[in-house]
């Protein structure tokens, strides 16, 4: 694999951000938003997934 920059989530983001806010994407926690029925698996825990 080469070499490649990975951008923090504030920079990905800036370009959809309203100006002034993409700040707000910046730190150090993941934050799953797409809850859906197919995205949540059940057993003795709750597993959030993503299939895409």
């Amino acid at each position: 694999m080469g070499d490649f920059a990975i951008k923090a989530a504030e920079q990905r983001w800036a370009a959809y951000a309203p100006p002034g806010t993409a700040g707000l994407f910046a730190g150090d926690t993941l934050l799953h938003t797409d809850l859906a029925p197919h995205n949540v698996l059940v057993d003795d825990r709750a597993h959030l997934i993503d299939w895409a």
